[in-house]
């Protein structure tokens, strides 16, 4: 995995996470007998992290290249009095 940036490397490695968490859910409700509630309610509560990582740190990037191209921008944050 030879990739340029880490947040690159955190977008694979969590979009091969997202990809092994489906593939258990898949498994859990093909499962015979069936498997308790509980453990396919993980499965998707592991689905759900991993969306919500690969969308912070998608949009981190988005902010990042935002940032670079307007050579103005300070801060990705508001001031703290804005708050």
């Amino acid at each position: 995995m030879a990739l340029a940036t880490p947040t690159a490397v955190v977008l694979e490695l969590m979009t091969m996470g997202q990809q092994s968490a489906a593939h258990l859910r898949d498994l859990l409700r093909a499962a015979s007998p069936p498997v308790q509630a509980e453990h396919q309610a993980l499965a998707a509560e592991i689905l759900r992290c991993c969306d919500r990582v690969i969308a912070a740190v998608s949009a981190g990037a988005a902010d990042k290249k935002r940032k670079a191209a307007d050579p103005g921008a300070t801060s990705c944050h508001p001031p703290m009095a804005a708050m």
